[in-house]
């Protein structure tokens, strides 16, 4: 299973997929994200380092990445 691609910029997170069909779970306090943790659908606001899995409709999942704020200017 493909993990997300993701970029947090201007403290928005955007999130990519490789397949169709597939959903993005995420958290934002430090805990694995689950099948029951926040799905992402759009760009969204987030306080700082964010965890994410990809998961399929029978509940296999990805990896977990952790993506952190882009500083860069």
């Amino acid at each position: 299973m493909p993990p997300p691609g993701a970029l947090i910029e201007a403290g928005k997170l955007t999130v990519n997929v490789e397949y169709p069909g597939l959903s993005v779970r995420y958290t934002t306090d430090g805990t694995e994200p689950t099948v029951n943790a926040t799905r992402y659908e759009n760009p969204v606001s987030v306080p700082d380092t964010v965890l994410l899995k990809t998961f399929d409709s029978s509940g296999k999942f990805s990896r977990t990445i952790e993506v952190v704020p882009n500083t860069i200017d």
